[in-house]
């Protein structure tokens, strides 16, 4: 019987599979035939469903996305990515558009774990574009997430891109502010209930939850007491969560937060010692104090072929502020000298210019000068650092041997610190030039940090800065509505495709009545995006996305 068996040869398969399917798909998309391209990948999914063949669902799921997103269909495609479980196609996908909500509600009422997960995580990034009437459809399967969480009811690999829990809190996220009380409740008694996290151990979802409870907080007052005490817990275990939606729910409810950064401060915990000397230089620990500005104004000590990693430097400038300006010139010279010294990386060099921009309005006037015109030459010419020459011989994307932390400019920084440094219209003027210079060069972040600190001296500009990146526009966003002029630039501000533009647009606009915006602000009053409409009136809505360096 086996020889018998052995001699029949391959027998005709019982359900017929078209052959070359998925490559045909691919060929097609290349070439954008994306009819034939899209009839070629539901044939391969549909041999890959019948047999089974999870990986080749995987890969037909794939290519029939990539071919619905290149005919303008979002809503099949983002069906397709999430049941392939594609968390990083589908964020791409979400990102993409960002004045149209790509509504696939119905997929979290699906069996399995990945599509859901995927799916929440869509709707994470285009939270702020989420309709008014959905939020408390949404609200409910998200509070039943956390509820299957505690129990442990619902499949869940929290590890993985599509964790339908950590998706699920990141959505959360998103729509903090725009929940009821009661929801809200539920929410903060979920995260209070959590087990205590060891030391040195954090939570995949510490970000998410942190700008959730932060959102909270300022939404919903008399939940401010709690949300903020567990805020301030969170905060001080995990960095990474400390970004400027939940650094500034801190600082608009500090009276609340004060005992609870006090006990923290009162174990050694440097980040709150450093938000309560932020706030209240009488709160400033004088042990605490003094030992920054010991690690600030020592020397550095160097040793051939070694190079550390990581300063400190920002927040000791915090605990220092207070002292003596005397001592502030002390401190802010040794962090020139660091800033170009030849064996600190740039990465260093880079917290060191942050700190000296905290200190530079507490030097001396008399020494000022000498520090701008340093500062300015570090903005154009700064020392060759050899940290970042060793740095550079393993940089090449194809090498054996890579080095994560590649070295970057600084010159953005040093900028910054010229502009706070510059006491009159000559400086002024050569700072606002080295910010100008550095446009189009790298991320406008930090040139955007020195112009805002340049005042008026920027009102002739802004159509001109109106033309850059988005942190510039947003600048000129936030200093039209005053100016006025040129009178065409709000209507062409109002539809930037970028919503962080238009929100500073809007909250420049909020509380004012001035006739001659009357367009610009009914335009924003029926943006797509929640947080304009919500900085319009009055309100405080930042997207999760929004962090500080």
């Amino acid at each position: 019987m086996q020889t018998a068996l052995q001699q029949m040869g391959t027998s005709t398969p019982l359900v017929p599979n078209a052959e070359h399917a998925y490559e045909d798909a691919l060929a097609g998309l290349s070439d954008q035939k994306l009819r034939s391209a899209a009839i070629s990948a539901q044939r391969a999914l549909r041999d890959a469903v019948t047999t089974s063949d999870w990986a080749g669902e995987d890969r037909a799921r794939r290519a029939l996305a990539a071919i619905l997103i290149e005919s303008d269909e979002p809503i099949r495609a983002a069906h397709h990515l999430a049941r392939a479980g594609a968390a990083k196609a589908i964020e791409a996908l979400g990102a993409s558009h960002p004045l149209e909500f790509i509504n696939t509600v119905e997929d979290l009422d699906s069996s399995n774990y990945w599509t859901v997960g995927t799916t929440y995580r869509l709707l994470a990034v285009q939270a702020d574009l989420i309709p008014d009437d959905l939020i408390d459809a949404l609200t409910t399967h998200l509070v039943g997430e956390l509820t299957a969480a505690e129990s442990g009811s619902r499949p869940d690999l929290r590890s993985f891109a599509t964790s339908r829990y950590n998706n699920a809190v990141k959505l959360l996220a998103g729509i903090a502010d725009r929940l009821q009380a009661a929801a809200a409740d539920e929410v903060l008694c979920h995260f209070e209930k959590q087990p205590l996290v060891e030391p040195n151990h954090y939570r995949y979802h510490d970000e998410d939850e942190a700008t959730s409870v932060a959102k909270i907080a300022n939404t919903q007052p008399e939940l401010a007491a709690r949300a903020i005490a567990h805020l301030v817990t969170l905060l001080g275990r995990s960095e990474a969560a400390r970004t400027s939606t939940t650094i500034d729910a801190i600082g608009r409810n500090h009276p609340i937060a004060h005992d609870a950064l006090a006990a923290l401060a009162a174990t050694n915990n440097r980040w709150a010692q450093e938000m309560l000397a932020f706030h209240d230089t009488d709160e400033v620990d004088s042990v605490a104090t003094a030992a920054a500005f010991s690690r600030l104004t020592t020397p550095l000590h160097h040793v051939d072929g070694v190079y550390s990693v990581g300063t400190g430097a920002v927040g000791d400038s915090l605990l220092v502020r207070h002292l003596p300006a005397t001592d502030i010139d002390a401190a802010v010279a040794e962090l020139l000298h660091r800033a170009d010294d030849p064996h600190v990386g740039s990465g260093d060099r880079a917290q060191y210019l942050i700190a000296a921009s905290n200190l530079a309005r507490h030097t001396t006037p008399a020494n000022r000068a000498d520090y701008f015109a340093t500062a300015a030459r570090l903005a154009t010419s700064p020392t060759p650092s050899d940290h970042d020459r060793l740095d550079e011989q393993f940089t090449h994307k194809l090498g054996a041997f890579r080095m994560n932390g590649t070295p970057h400019n600084t010159r953005g920084q040093a900028t910054t610190l010229a502009a706070a440094l510059a006491a009159d219209e000559a400086q002024r003027s050569e700072a606002r030039r080295l910010a100008y210079s550095l446009l189009g060069t790298d991320s406008d972040y930090w040139p955007t940090r020195a112009l805002q600190q340049l005042g008026d001296t920027l009102n002739d500009d802004l159509a001109f800065l109106a033309t850059q990146g988005w942190a510039i526009r947003s600048l000129a966003a936030g200093r039209w509505p005053e100016y006025g002029q040129p009178a065409h630039l709000g209507a062409r501000l109002a539809a930037d495709p970028d919503v962080r533009v238009r929100r500073a647009l809007a909250r420049a606009l909020s509380g004012q009545s001035d006739p001659a915006h009357a367009a610009v602000r009914e335009r924003l009053a029926n943006d797509p995006a929640y947080s304009v409409r919500a900085a319009l009136n009055g309100t405080r809505a930042t997207t999760a996305a929004e962090t500080t360096t």
